[in-house]
């Protein structure tokens, strides 16, 4: 009866186990002077700031040059239909409107390396 619960569970278990491409795709190392921010979503972003006027993000292994923009509190960066608005450790990512203005929210993220 043992061995039979035993035959049962054990695909199950097997069911639930991570893909190993699921748990290494957060795990590429950070160019240097880059910001890593974990979101709810899962997905992480990666961020450096090449002057003070600009910033790249990676996202979903893709590029994104970014530009500043006017903000009344944090920081903010516009580029390629986004916008990637970052104040203290959170940092979200909206699909920018027609006006370039905050459309709707795409990911919330917490800083979780410098």
């Amino acid at each position: 009866m043992k061995r039979l619960l035993l035959l049962l569970l054990l695909p199950l278990a097997a069911c639930s186990t991570p893909d190993s491409n699921d748990i290494n795709q957060n795990l590429l190392p950070l160019p240097p002077k880059a910001i890593s921010y974990q979101c709810d979503s899962g997905n992480r972003i990666i961020v450096t700031y090449p002057t003070t006027e600009s910033a790249e993000i990676l996202y979903k292994q893709e590029e994104i040059p970014m530009q500043i923009a006017v903000s009344a509190s944090g920081a903010r960066y516009t580029g390629e239909d986004l916008i990637w608005w970052t104040k203290g450790q959170d940092g979200t990512l909206f699909k920018a409107d027609t006006n370039q203005e905050t459309g709707d929210l795409l990911e919330r993220c917490t800083q979780v390396l410098k």
